[in-house]
């Protein structure tokens, strides 16, 4: 059997490597730069897919030429920046149909982080040391890891695309050194929650009824007091959305968008099917379980929800639960988490964010003895391993009795032995007794 055995190769003519199932190639070129491109699959013993050494050879040979021949540096298309890649990738997920939210976060990054410090670079002249400044930079600024890490990922999308255009030849983000996780999710694992008396005091903190506040005394630049202000008219719906937020764990966007259509009075369950989310109503959640799911309704939860629903004008079907009593649109989201924590200062308990309204969901039924399943599937958590997080709060007095009988001293152990034996003699004796046939008295059959 002949095989095929290529030589060594010349110094400074480049390195042919194998990286995750694939050949690359590593070389210097002419005008100084230092290139590393794909070549292609590695062939697997016994598989005709893929490269064999001697042919990944001379693909690596035919990619240098055509690259001495085509510099990347010389080709006369115009230079792409980073802030013009950025906003194409921008264009192309709305195209595919990303949600509205999802862009608006690809257009923050990129406006925030990404344009001040690279986005005027041209795409060929971007360096791993680039990437690794901007990400060094906002960690000194105070972000936390999982932004930076957010905005890598976006860089790293960002380059992707452009390879895909033809408007670079590599990605320099591929290697960037990144902010590591604590923990999944950069959880905290001392979870912000508000107890029975806590939550009952912030409801008793919001009015419920509609507030007519006085004019101030004078107005700016003015003489005479100022115009009557607006009537305060979210106090009452307000106070159910809290409840509902405490006995559901419905995520915030998933209340500002529920109808009534969707709350099951005869199964007492709310389903959820719909979510709100900057300014679009959405059927795609969070997670794939996000809004194909169901929460038990709690009785008083129901009483409340059915009190509203004679107050509020916008009771039909397909209007929302927490509609806006005036206009019938959804409440600002930003509206209802400052008067959330208002109302939490003025009932002086911690001041949570609305979020946070989740825990107390969670943390009371892990502490009931519910299931963490049935905990995951009422959140919507695509993974337990987020709902993990509240298993700190379930009762344990199993485990305290196995963990007492672990150190329990000898002689304490062996009497307690003896004892449960002794009584599962009794028992036993007590049973088959019982099993015996009892005599009948004569005179009883009279």
């Amino acid at each position: 059997m002949w095989i095929a055995m290529t030589s060594k190769r010349v110094y400074g003519t480049g390195h042919l490597y194998e990286a995750s199932g694939s050949y690359y190639g590593r070389w210097r070129a002419a005008n100084g730069r230092r290139l590393n491109r794909k070549i292609g699959r590695v062939r697997s013993q016994g598989s005709s897919d893929g490269l064999t050494r001697a042919q990944a050879e001379r693909a690596f040979r035919k990619l240098q030429e055509a690259e001495e021949q085509t510099p990347s540096g010389a080709r006369n298309a115009p230079e792409v920046t980073v802030s013009t890649a950025a906003s194409s990738l921008h264009r192309a997920k709305s195209l595919e149909g990303a949600r509205k939210s999802y862009l608006e976060n690809l257009e923050s990054m990129q406006r925030v982080h990404v344009e001040p410090g690279i986005g005027a670079t041209p795409l060929e002249l971007v360096s791993t040391a680039d990437i690794e400044a901007l990400a060094t930079g906002m960690r000194a600024s105070g972000l936390s890891p999982k932004t930076v890490r957010n905005v890598l990922s976006f860089v790293h999308s960002v380059f992707e695309h452009a390879i895909a255009n033809g408007w670079c030849r590599e990605n320099p983000a591929r290697r960037v050194v990144r902010p590591r996780r604590r923990r999944a999710g950069d959880a905290n694992p001392d979870l912000q929650f508000l107890s029975v008396a806590e939550l009952e005091a912030v409801l008793r903190a919001i009015p419920d009824e509609v507030v007519s506040r006085a004019p101030a005394p004078t107005r700016r630049g003015r003489r005479g007091p100022a115009p009557p202000p607006p009537p305060d008219v979210l106090g009452p719906v307000l106070r159910v959305v809290i409840l509902a937020a405490a006995m559901t764990g419905l995520r915030q966007s998933e209340l500002l968008g529920l109808r009534w259509r969707d709350v099951d009075w005869s199964a007492q369950r709310i389903r959820v099917r719909n979510a709100y989310v900057r300014g679009e109503h959405s059927g795609e959640g969070k997670s794939d379980l996000s809004t194909r799911r169901s929460v038990p309704m709690a009785t008083r939860l129901a009483r409340e929800l059915d009190r509203w629903s004679t107050r509020t004008p916008y009771s039909a079907d397909d209007d929302l639960v927490f509609a806006h009593p005036q206009t019938g649109n959804p409440i600002d989201r930003s509206k209802v988490t400052r008067r959330f924590q208002d109302a939490c200062r003025a009932a002086q308990v911690r001041v949570i964010t609305f979020h946070n309204l989740r825990h107390t969901f969670a943390t009371r039924l892990a502490a009931s003895g519910e299931s963490l399943r049935s905990i995951q599937e009422f959140l919507g958590h695509a993974d337990v391993k987020t709902t993990q997080i509240y298993a700190h709060y379930a009762p344990s007095a199993q485990e305290v009795a196995r963990i007492d009988a672990a150190f329990e001293d000898e002689p304490t152990a062996r009497t307690n032995k003896r004892s449960r034996s002794n009584l599962r003699s009794k028992l036993s004796e007590s049973q088959d007794s019982s099993d015996q046939p009892t005599p009948v008295d004569p005179g009883d059959c009279n």
